[in-house]
């Protein structure tokens, strides 16, 4: 390489030692293949850990886990990875080393509605941290179990419905105004 910065030409400087250039640029394409299998490797290794990383590319994939403790790069990949999901709610918390952390408080679908997502029964926040797709698999299950009390609450307060007899207007609308979507969808 140095022969190439000395002569200045390029065709002259490929020409003179072309065998030590190829070899050089051949070494440089094998580890390159080397470095790419080992990274089609890792992230088929997240794939496995959290399926839903299928829907997303590998750029995608590689965003989401190096940034994995920032909410604003995840809320940008958040609905390609959960269809009901539009972003995330966070809020920070300080660490005793000053760093600042990311607990996930509600999930936010695309017309709005919040549901508000608690700590899993294990009493751990859901806390963003490096093995993003361990606080994935937590955030599914707290949405599902937080989707759960909703649908269990509306399920005590709906309006009796005996055979056939609808409630009256005014009641439905204030009803579906009150609740969330999927609950309504799911309940009727």
């Amino acid at each position: 390489m140095s022969r190439i910065y000395r002569v200045k030409n390029a065709y002259r400087s490929l020409v003179e030692d072309a065998r030590e250039f190829m070899s050089v640029l051949n070494n440089l394409n094998e580890q390159l293949e080397i470095v790419q299998k080992k990274l089609n490797d890792l992230l088929a290794a997240k794939r496995a850990m959290f399926p839903r990383f299928f829907f997303l590319s590998n750029e995608d994939l590689l965003e989401i886990i190096g940034q994995a403790m920032n909410p604003v790069a995840i809320n940008k990949h958040i609905k390609k990875i959960y269809e009901g999901i539009n972003k995330i709610d966070t809020d920070h918390t300080q660490q005793a080393k000053g760093q600042k952390t990311h607990v996930i408080t509600h999930v936010i679908a695309e017309d709005g509605e919040r549901l508000a997502v608690q700590e899993l029964s294990n009493s751990q926040p859901l806390e963003l941290n490096t093995n993003v797709e361990s606080w994935m698999k937590n955030l599914t299950e707290a949405s599902q179990a937080a989707l759960a009390k909703e649908f269990f609450n509306y399920a005590s307060t709906a309006p009796n419905q005996n055979g056939r007899k609808l409630p009256d207007k005014d009641k439905l609308t204030s009803n579906v105004n009150s609740n969330l979507g999927q609950i309504l969808l799911t309940y009727n």
